[in-house]
């Protein structure tokens, strides 16, 4: 399945304190480098820019990887999507269901 895009996880107040006490008890050598990160409910755009960039970058080998696969076989060369069936009506909300997510 092709790569379509990327973005960084948005740390609302609630979430953010959920996030980080999960990382103190699960991951604490995480925490002091995701509390610098997430000063606020979002990263630093010069670091949420560097992630998008090592996804176009790998979207991009992902492509090559597929056309060459394509040209020697007929294939996409890479995995089908597997199928999706949401386990219970909230598992099936779409992100158009948060109106306050940052998009872009």
């Amino acid at each position: 399945m092709p790569l379509c895009g990327s973005d960084v996880a948005r740390l609302d107040e609630g979430v953010r304190q959920h996030f980080f006490g999960f990382l103190e008890r699960a991951y604490p050598a995480l925490l002091e480098g995701y509390t610098r990160l997430y000063r606020h409910a979002y990263v630093p755009d010069d670091y949420a820019g560097r992630v998008k960039a090592i996804v176009r970058e790998a979207r991009a080998g992902a492509a090559l990887a597929a056309n060459a696969a394509t040209a020697a076989d007929g294939s996409s060369g890479l995995p089908s999507a597997p199928e999706f069936e949401p386990r219970s009506a909230d598992a099936s909300r779409t992100a158009t269901s948060n109106p306050g997510r940052k998009t872009g």
